[in-house]
């Protein structure tokens, strides 16, 4: 519009000029400048500027740079509230009857991990039942932990171990076991120690039982010798190989009958292996029926204190020896321990021979799974005492786990067990086995 008004103009302008002028070349030239000039300096007052163009890149970026700022806000103010509310859950925790106090410990829980230190230093509540209701809570966690990765499950437990530290020292004698089973736990999870992770949370669980088991040495005094091999889990040491005889022996589930004790008894050929605290026990193998004086049966009975007679673990077979490191007796795990060292059986072998003997079965299942990886021991006696265990998933997968050894030995071994096994599935599996052989 503006371009228009100035053609005109200068039009015009040229017009009058060229017919007074008499059509002067260079006049034309001088007035086109002119002309040109002023269309350049000429703003029309009316006309809207043009908008700028925007970069669609740096929008995106500048979205996205603000939504990650809200994002780190958001987190932060839920980090803070969860501080918040676990201080205000605390206070005046003591203080509440007994009902509300466990109350509390659920919602507690909810907390996420941010709870675990919290719910370990309640396990030196004065109410027995709130320091069971936290043992419970706390042992619900760490079957869930079993589940994350190695970095993220070592530091799960890490937290579970720094409380428990802060109160192993103030614990009544009655909730020492419950502290033990489950920090085994933690050594379970962490016996691989896959990452510096799992190795510092595993040495940290063994730091804290050498603790717990110098005090229950300490309490016992007089009455229980203290023994001064490994006591409840051992330290770790070296791996060592078990024996690599080309026949593999295997120990029968139930409890054997007591004989004399005689160099023959003592001298019991078994494979040198062994487990740290677990496997279930049938009725017939359950330690208050394994711990029988050799005296009278109503010396303990009539006794006030109901302590803990030795027993000659000599007579019983490697495998119910192994069953007793689930006792929630400190002495007779202890009394075990010492017989399987008697026998010539490793830290490693005993650490083993505690996930054997462990109650959980998902501990069971981790077993089956790591020893037919390792190579730096045999892992045929293990299996086969697998193949025993009372859940037929565990005999299923650890029959399977035999088949594919390929060993004479071993196959006549589960052909004793087509004898005295129920469970159709698994039978099956030892006519398959034994009869292509």
């Amino acid at each position: 519009m503006e371009s228009l008004q100035i053609d005109l103009v200068s039009r015009r302008w040229f017009s009058e000029y060229h017919e007074g002028c008499g059509g002067d070349f260079w006049n034309y030239v001088v007035i086109k400048i002119v002309c040109r000039a002023m269309s350049d300096s000429f703003q029309n007052p009316f006309a809207i500027p043009a908008a700028k163009r925007r970069n669609p890149l740096v929008s995106s970026l500048k979205g996205l740079g603000f939504i990650a700022v809200l994002l780190v806000v958001v987190v932060f103010l839920q980090s803070q509230t969860r501080q918040w509310l676990l201080h205000q859950w605390v206070k005046g925790f003591a203080d509440l009857p007994v009902g509300e106090q466990i109350e509390r410990l659920l919602q507690i829980n909810q907390l996420g991990d941010l709870a675990t230190e919290t719910l370990a230093l309640r396990i030196a509540a004065e109410n027995d039942s709130v320091a069971e209701a936290a043992v419970d809570l706390i042992r619900d966690r760490q079957t869930a932990w079993s589940t994350r990765q190695d970095d993220d499950l070592a530091a799960a437990h890490m937290r579970m171990l720094v409380g428990l530290d802060k109160i192993v020292d103030q614990l009544p004698p009655t909730r020492i076991s419950r502290v033990t089973q489950l920090v085994n736990q933690t050594l379970i999870e962490c016996v691989d120690q896959r990452g510096s992770a799992m190795t510092q949370t595993y040495h940290a669980a063994n730091k804290l039982l050498t603790r717990v088991a110098d005090r229950t040495g300490m309490e016992e005094g007089g009455s229980q010798q203290v023994m001064a091999g490994p006591s409840l889990v051992p330290l770790p040491i070296r791996v060592q190989a078990i024996d690599q005889t080309s026949e593999v022996p295997v120990v029968p589930l139930a409890m054997p009958e007591p004989i004399a004790a005689s160099p023959a008894a003592s001298q019991e050929i078994v494979p040198r292996i062994v487990a740290r605290n677990t496997a279930s026990l049938n009725v017939s193998q359950r330690p208050e029926q394994l711990l029988v004086p050799t005296t009278s049966e109503n010396a303990i009975a009539d006794s006030s204190d109901r302590r803990i007679v030795k027993t000659p673990l000599q007579t019983f077979s490697t495998r119910s020896v192994i069953g007793l490191l689930a006792n929630n007796q400190a002495a007779t795990r202890d009394q075990a321990v010492e017989e399987l060292v008697r026998r010539g059986l490793s830290n490693e072998e005993i650490r083993i021979a505690n996930q054997l003997a462990a109650p959980q079965l998902e501990v069971r299942l981790g077993l089956l799974d790591s020893i037919v990886r390792r190579s730096d021991l045999d892992p045929r006696p293990w299996l086969l005492w697998l193949a025993e265990d009372a859940d037929r998933g565990v005999r299923i997968r650890a029959v399977t786990a035999l088949e594919a050894m390929n060993d004479s030995a071993v196959t006549a071994t589960l052909r004793k067990r087509l004898s005295v096994e129920d469970d159709p599935t698994v039978i099956a599996l030892l006519r398959q086995l034994t009869e292509r052989r």
